[in-house]
Order: C-alpha cells, then sequence, then structure tokens
C-alpha cells in the first residue's frame, strides 16, 4: 500500500471478508479507496482505506483533507441537530434528576454547551487537541484530548453516550460501541446519529452524493446498524430520519444524473475545496441553484420518503440491555 497510509480490511461488523465492489474513489492522493457491500450482512465499507497513519495525520491538522474551520460556519445547523438530540434524551432517557452525558468526538462542543445549559453534567471526548483546547477554554467544559480508545473513563459512570455523525468515522466502530456499552450504567441510553447509506438521496446521487467521502470508512443504514448494535449488547427503541440539506443533496443527485449522461458538472473537482475564486463559487452556486429548482416539483415526495426511514440523516437511540467486554485491547 501507498507508504502505509491505506489498509485492507474485512467487515466490521460480521467479520467477512467476502463483499461486492462498488467503485473507487482518489484518497487525498494516498490511492484508491474501494467502497464495498458485504455479502455476509450488506454492511457499506471502504477497503482498502485509510490507515490508522493517514487518519492520524487527517485528524491532527497536519493534513489539508479536513478544515475544522467548517464547524464554525454552521452553527445554525449545529444548534437544530442539538435540540433534536435534547428532545430525544430527555423523551427516552429514564433518569429524573441530572443527567451525566458523554459526547464522543464532540468537536468544538457546541452540543456540551447545550446540555451544560440544562443543567446536565457533561464529558467531552475530542482526538483533535487544538479544537479540544478551544472547548476547554472558550466555555469552560471539561474535555478529554484523546481518542476514545484510549481515554480513561469510569465503568458504568454515564446515563448518557452519544456519537453525533462519529461512528462512521472510526475505524472499529463495533469496538466502540462495546466501550460505550463498558461505560454506560444499567438500562443507560445510547444515541446515535450518522449518514443514512438507505436514503433517497444516496440511492439517486450514488457515488456523487456528500456523505460517500472518504473519511468515513463505514456506511450504515437502519438494519446494518441495528445488527450491530445488538452485538454491542444494546437493544434499539427508537429510529427516525430527517433530511440534512436539501441544496446540497439536489445538487449531488444532479451531478450523478450527469455523470450516467456522460457529461461532467464539475461538483467531483469542488469537492471539499474551501478556498474557490468567485467565478468557480457562481458556478457552483449556480449550479446548486439550478438542482433545487428541478428538484422543488418532488418536495412533497421527498418529505414523505423522509417521514418513512429514507432521510439522509439518521437518528437511532438503543438502551442498554446487557454488559458486553470491549475485547480486550484496542484492534490496531
Amino acid at each position: 500500500m501507498t507508504g502505509g497510509m491505506l489498509e485492507e480490511v474485512p467487515c466490521a461488523v460480521c467479520g467477512n471478508d467476502d463483499a461486492d465492489r462498488l467503485w473507487e474513489m482518489d484518497t487525498f492522493g494516498y490511492g484508491a479507496s474501494v467502497l464495498r457491500r458485504c455479502r455476509r450482512c450488506g454492511l457499506l465499507y471502504y477497503s482498502p482505506r485509510l490507515s490508522e497513519l493517514a487518519l492520524e495525520r487527517v485528524y491532527s491538522g497536519t493534513s489539508e483533507a479536513y478544515d475544522y474551520t467548517q464547524d464554525l460556519c454552521e452553527l445554525n445547523y449545529t444548534a437544530r441537530r442539538a435540540r433534536r438530540c435534547i428532545k430525544l434524551i430527555r423523551k427516552f432517557s429514564d433518569v429524573s434528576t441530572t443527567i451525566r452525558l458523554l459526547d464522543v468526538g464532540c468537536g468544538f462542543s457546541f452540543f456540551l454547551l447545550v446540555a451544560k445549559q440544562h443543567g446536565w453534567e457533561a464529558v467531552g471526548v475530542e482526538p483533535a487537541k487544538p479544537v479540544a483546547n478551544f472547548a476547554r477554554e472558550q466555555f469552560g467544559l471539561q474535555i478529554i484530548a484523546s481518542d476514545f480508545e484510549n481515554a480513561e473513563l469510569e465503568e458504568a459512570s454515564f446515563d448518557v453516550v452519544m456519537f453525533h455523525h462519529v461512528l462512521e468515522h472510526l475505524r472499529h466502530p463495533k469496538w466502540a460501541l462495546c466501550k460505550a456499552n463498558h461505560l454506560l450504567r444499567s438500562g443507560g441510553l445510547l444515541v446515535l446519529s450518522l449518514p443514512n447509506a438507505a436514503s433517497l438521496p444516496a440511492r439517486l446521487a450514488g457515488r456523487e452524493w456528500i456523505c460517500f467521502g472518504e473519511l468515513h470508512l463505514h456506511h450504515f443504514t437502519p438494519m446494518t446498524l441495528s445488527h450491530l448494535l445488538k452485538l454491542c449488547g444494546f437493544k434499539p427503541i427508537h429510529i427516525e430520519t430527517h433530511h440534512g440539506r436539501i441544496l446540497w443533496d439536489s445538487a449531488r443527485v444532479a451531478a450523478n444524473a450527469l455523470s450516467k449522461l456522460g457529461l461532467k458538472s464539475g461538483a467531483s473537482k469542488m469537492r471539499g475545496r474551501r478556498e474557490l475564486s468567485r467565478r468557480a463559487m457562481a458556478i457552483k452556486c449556480a449550479f446548486r441553484f439550478a438542482s433545487l429548482m428541478v428538484w422543488m416539483p418532488l418536495l412533497p415526495f421527498v418529505w414523505l420518503c423522509y417521514r418513512l426511514g429514507f432521510g439522509p440523516d439518521l437518528w437511532i437511540c438503543a438502551r442498554k440491555e446487557s454488559s458486553v467486554d470491549c475485547v480486550g485491547r484496542y484492534p490496531h
């Protein structure tokens, strides 16, 4: 593999290595990652994919592949998700007093700030040290600057553990969920939000869907995620889907349609780029607007599909039903 930057892996859910090859995607110049579908359980995952060394470079800020400042530009979007999460926790948690909550991969910790304002005891784990330091200094929050596997946390000490668009980034999601089980008290609540690989935009946009990016190592559906949760000692108690960003989704669907016609929209080349010329930005905005105009007449149908479980933003609440081990040390 390219200087140890890519690695071959089996299915993270069932361990099977018999999978259908769907498509290739360039991985930040390190080589081609291949999206596969497990023939046994149906999980979508990349293999080869970014290795531990490559991911460390990306998330430590030594690579230009990921720009954390984008999170600071999306406060309204983040606030809406925070309110949704608070509502779900209040509805399904059986704790009537102060809730003790752990947010894995908390980023700039906007959700923890909201949770603290509700009187909850909130703790975050964030591997990017500059981001963790920002949250501690600006908000006075309790943030552990560490990878989740190395974070020292007391067993059965939390009422709620949440992964907000984090699980799909982890190299070993099954191990992470087992550790979450270890940290939750009996009957504790697990809250997950992540992209829905069975969503309408994912089906229509195909490889152009924004969430099929290289940093998302696994792509879950309600079925594959529910199966994984049961293996990790959890009982799914609530599943819902929501719209993500209609403008982005419509543009990706249009880009996929153009590519099938042998045409290129230029959307893929602009994907992930933060600095665009005025002309390129104008073209990008015009393409998104035109795509949305085509999409608009279909919105009632799209809304119905999202309500039926085909929305791009998947939320699952699960209760700890039984205790499981973390299967020894973290599997490197």
